[in-house]
């Protein structure tokens, strides 16, 4: 497991290592990781973002009509898909040119003042844009509450690109977990309040964001004139790269929640579905962590082998997610949801892999982010992301919604395999099953094994808990010292049998 973690970490001398868990690069103890540098902190808080939002739409499963659910949960992926693009969009050019040039005072406040405005106008028109594709499903007052929601999000992102620019990954992390936690509070508490209205229900949401604005004193004093913004030539076309790249991302990761809204299906199917699409979006999450940490990297250092890093660690977190949500047992799933829901561990089948796909979608993308030095994946990428839509909603409104679910899945495996198989992408697979250790699937197959024939729910969740803390200590090395002496043992073995083999 020669490259299971992904180093953010600076090289230089200057960087003092501390005491911490076991490298399953060079079998030595390796430094532990501070906050500003790992990806695995912030990992934990979108993984704990992700249990909260399942929390969170299992008690408004309870509290909410089932039609007024379907309204949240559309909205909702209306909000998801305008995040998706907005926090790796503008933020990211910001990330990039402050990784570049952040010693330069002049430079860092050009870029401040680029991604200030842009996000201010661009959350404008995101706002209207948002307005008119909820107004065909949703009341008024939620068409209000999400365009401001939208136009919210756009300008406090800014605040995440300067903290990502400036590796503050653990601020990052304190400020998304502290947004949905104000959400869900709250919204819990305006779904009891008003007998679970869609439009108050998102006014947490609204509420939520407004936490992000907490980075703002950091850099307030960096934002120039808006006229400047036109002098930034260089700035404009990165955005316009990097943004074009995360629109067909956020489209083919959370379309499926939006336009299942249009399939002809009893609503409490297509609730179900969407439920299992909130369950299934977990390794997105995780990939937008690893993404959010690594990007500085690849920014100096774009390197296959720092990719293969991040796809190790992400594809060992969210392929152990999806074994979970596959296997997880019916009596578990019964006592969690309502009876209206009863559909629900069958459309897991197919949104727990396209959580996955849309996981890898995003974090290959951020390799082709970190170069933006050709349009050719857009072109791509925007291709695939027209002929998913397309797709779904054909295979939606002819075949209903199981043909529907199938549409979803294909055309994720269609859009990550065309996004791969780009020149600047093609030699990491290759690296990829080259640094993954033989053990490595043989732990697999009995984590595999132990969750599938589980013989109780008991079991299966002691198995879960177990094998859950393993596989974050062995993705994120700053976790690793958490592992029992024995364990970390095992793996220094590991580790020095790969290297003995690769010197042979």
């Amino acid at each position: 497991m020669t490259a299971a973690r992904v180093d953010v970490a600076p090289t230089t001398a200057a960087a003092a290592p501390r005491a911490g868990g076991l490298s399953l690069r060079t079998g030595r103890r390796a430094p532990r990781s501070t906050g500003a540098h790992a990806s695995g902190l912030l990992t934990v808080a979108n993984v704990a973002i992700g249990v909260l939002n399942y929390l969170y739409s299992l008690s408004l499963t309870h509290l909410m009509p089932a039609a007024q659910y379907t309204v949240f949960a559309a909205v909702l992926s209306v909000l998801i898909i305008q995040g998706t693009i907005g926090s790796a969009g503008v933020p990211w050019v910001l990330a990039r040119d402050l990784a570049l040039r952040g010693d330069d005072p002049s430079a860092a406040r050009r870029s401040v003042t680029f991604a200030f405005w842009l996000n201010l106008w661009s959350g404008a028109l995101l706002a209207g844009l948002v307005a008119l594709v909820c107004a065909s499903f949703a009341s008024s007052g939620a068409v209000v509450v999400t365009s401001l929601t939208a136009f919210l999000l756009a300008v406090s992102s800014t605040g995440a690109g300067w903290l990502q620019g400036h590796r503050r990954t653990n601020l990052i992390a304190v400020l998304k977990l502290s947004e949905v936690v104000v959400k869900v509070v709250t919204g819990i508490l305006l779904a009891r309040a008003t007998s679970g209205s869609a439009a108050m229900v998102l006014l947490a949401s609204l509420l939520g964001c407004l936490v992000l604005f907490a980075s703002f004193p950091s850099f307030a004093r960096s934002i120039g004139r808006p006229t400047s913004v036109a002098h930034t030539a260089d700035l404009w076309v990165s955005a316009a790269r990097i943004g074009g790249l995360q629109i067909g991302v956020a489209v083919i990761g959370a379309a499926d929640s939006l336009v299942v809204t249009m399939v002809s299906a009893a609503a409490s199917d297509t609730a179900a579905y969407q439920a299992a699409s909130t369950l299934g979006r977990v390794p997105l999450f995780v990939s937008t962590a690893v993404s959010t940490a690594v990007f500085p990297l690849l920014v100096r250092e774009n390197s296959a082998k720092a990719r293969s890093r991040a796809l190790i660690s992400y594809l060992l977190v969210s392929c152990f997610g999806w074994v979970v949500l596959v296997t997880v047992p019916p009596a578990v799933l019964g006592a969690l949801f309502p009876s209206e829901f009863s559909t629900l561990r069958n459309w897991l089948a197919f949104t727990a892999p396209l959580g996955v796909l849309a996981g890898l979608l995003n974090l290959v993308s951020t390799f082709e982010q970190a170069r933006v030095d050709s349009w050719h994946p857009h072109l791509v990428l925007g291709g695939a992301a027209l002929l998913y839509v397309s797709a779904i909603s054909l295979a939606g409104h002819f075949g209903g919604l199981t043909a529907f679910a199938v549409a979803t899945l294909a055309g994720a495996v269609v859009a990550v395999g065309a996004v791969v198989l780009l020149p600047s992408q093609r030699s990491v697979p290759v690296e990829l099953v080259a640094a993954l250790h033989p053990w490595v699937y043989v732990v697999a197959a009995v984590v595999v094994g132990a969750l599938v024939f589980a013989p109780g729910p008991v079991w299966w969740l002691v198995v879960t808990a177990l094998a859950g803390a393993t596989v974050a200590c062995v993705a994120f090395p700053e976790f690793q010292g958490l592992l029992p002496q024995c364990w970390q043992a095992v793996l220094a073995r590991v580790v020095r049998e790969k290297r003995g083999r690769h010197r042979r």
